[in-house]
């Protein structure tokens, strides 16, 4: 099976495939594994565009990996955003917003071809 990493974000948004079978063989989780890696793709969105533009490229661009890799599982960042955010200014708020956009577009995206997603908490 093939697990999908996501870090979301409506300016940059990166995606990595990783072959678990691999990872199984190489006996760890963490570190380098060989095999392991099967390839990654970075969207990257223009500020000078507007939200709905950028939100369609993402959706498009993590469309289009997944049907190149074909993931089952994916794992999606998930900020602490009770602990970090509280109390802070406007623009925090309005970027964390963004980034939650950003976040169901790309997991609209996955759904038709992962069957489970994890949400990890940043940090």
């Amino acid at each position: 099976m093939t697990l999908l990493a996501i870090d979301p974000g409506l300016d940059r948004a990166a995606l990595a495939f990783f072959d678990r079978a691999a990872y199984e063989e190489g006996g760890a989780i963490s570190g380098a594994v060989p095999g392991a890696f099967l390839g990654a793709g970075s969207i990257k969105t223009s500020t000078k565009d507007p939200d709905h533009f950028r939100l369609a490229q993402i959706h498009a661009e993590t469309t289009r990996l997944c049907g190149t890799y074909l993931p089952g599982a994916a794992v999606i960042e998930r900020p602490m955003t009770s602990r970090v955010y509280k109390g802070k200014a406007e623009s925090v708020a309005w970027n964390l917003t963004r980034f939650y956009q950003a976040r169901g577009v790309i997991l609209a995206a996955v759904s038709p071809f992962c069957g489970l997603v994890i949400e990890a908490r940043a940090g």
